[in-house]
């Protein structure tokens, strides 16, 4: 300042310009998605712009109109610790009948594909994949009443760790013999995050966010908390599938009919 006394809104003009940066440089930015908050303030102290996570909290506030900024504020799990997350390789067998109950009723339900020791390492990583990259959860533009709840997509495309679990080869190969094919490829994944009061999700057809020339897919339900009957469980309409496709209706009220 020209009065040469220090200026009380540097550190916060440090995070912008920290920022700034990070929309500019690609490399920096990966840098950045593969450490924790801590590790982002040293690497903004690093490159010459000092700020503190109160400030940076601050120029976030001031800046994020679309909530996509949230992410830097959230810990994140850092890429060292990636090895010790179970990889989940070994086979699960599936009956003859299973699979004919798949087939006829266009649903199956397995249990014990994974236990909760293989699967509770992975609770805080899609947790903090869905901080990171889902803006509605940041920005809390919406009650929970108003929506059915909070989706992140593909976060395996994004983070390290939850493509471990997302390709894990036990249920690739649950997948496939399913299907009754040799192989499978992933075409999306989802975290669902359905918060306390939220909407009921209406009756649809998943086909229609499916834009293939195949009937050969199937999607995955993976809960990675307990669920009972009074938190209102997951339902297919047995045989539906054989409908095939109803037409463009979206989740909603209209679908429901």
């Amino acid at each position: 300042m020209k009065n040469g006394k220090e200026n009380p809104l540097q550190s916060t003009e440090n995070a912008i310009q920290f920022m700034l940066r990070l929309e500019e440089d690609s490399l920096l930015a990966d840098r950045c998605e593969r450490t924790d908050l801590d590790g982002r303030l040293a690497i903004a102290s690093e490159i010459g712009f000092p700020t503190l996570e109160s400030e940076l909290r601050q120029a976030i506030t001031m800046w994020d109109y679309y909530g996509t900024w949230h992410k830097w504020l959230h810990n994140g799990r850092l890429a060292s610790s990636y090895d010790d997350l179970p990889e989940l390789n070994a086979s699960y067998q599936i009956s003859d009948a299973q699979i004919e109950s798949f087939r006829e009723n266009g649903h199956v339900l397995l249990r014990n594909v994974a236990d909760k020791s293989e699967l509770s390492p992975y609770r805080p990583v899609i947790r903090s994949g869905v901080e990171r990259f889902n803006p509605q959860f940041s920005s809390r533009s919406q009650s929970a009443e108003d929506r059915a709840f909070l989706q992140t997509k593909n976060l395996r495309m994004r983070d390290e760790a939850a493509k471990r679990l997302v390709t894990a080869p036990r249920f690739g190969k649950i997948a496939a013999d399913l299907l009754g094919v040799k192989g499978v490829r992933v075409y999306m994944d989802q975290a669902l995050i359905k918060e306390r009061g939220g909407k009921t999700t209406h009756w649809h057809q998943d086909s229609l966010y499916f834009p293939l020339d195949t009937d050969d897919v199937l999607t995955m339900w993976l809960p990675l908390v307990d669920v009972s009957a009074n938190m209102g469980t997951l339902q297919f309409a047995n045989g539906s599938h054989k409908e095939g496709y109803l037409g463009f209706q979206p989740i909603g009220e209209d679908a429901e009919a």
